[in-house]
């Protein structure tokens, strides 16, 4: 599990720097909100935060999407350090559409989840109460 977070870590970080991705959300109100990191999809099975192998907790990865279609994403890269990257996301069915700094990313957002794919494995974000 150390080594999908670590893979899972270090290709997030690289789309932060890289291309300072953030990603999603929808200009309507009902998708508006804080979606919190919640479950990792590897070879098809779901690893959950909740899992005692994770290590990690739901404020790894952040997405607050506001309803005016602007929004920010916070990652954990360690204990004492959250990069927070700026976006602007927009809806088109369940494709997110997320840009920063001038790039755009996809991803999808379905029954309040956010899935991110990287590297072929699936981050899901799942919307807080």
């Amino acid at each position: 599990m150390k080594k999908i977070l670590t893979a899972l870590t270090a290709a997030v970080a690289a789309i932060l720097m890289c291309v300072c991705l953030a990603a999603c959300g929808n200009g309507e109100n009902s998708v508006a909100g804080t979606y919190k990191f919640y479950a990792v999809e590897e070879s098809g099975k779901l690893h959950y935060v909740t899992d005692e192998d994770m290590g990690i907790t739901e404020d790894y990865i952040v997405f607050t999407l506001n309803a005016d279609g602007k929004g920010e994403q916070k990652m954990q890269v360690s204990e004492t350090n959250t990069v927070t990257v700026p976006f602007e996301w927009t809806l088109n069915g369940t494709e997110l559409t997320v840009a920063a700094n001038g790039i755009e990313t996809k991803c999808t957002l379905e029954n309040e989840i956010i899935t991110i794919e990287i590297m072929g494995n699936k981050a899901l974000l799942k919307k807080s109460a």
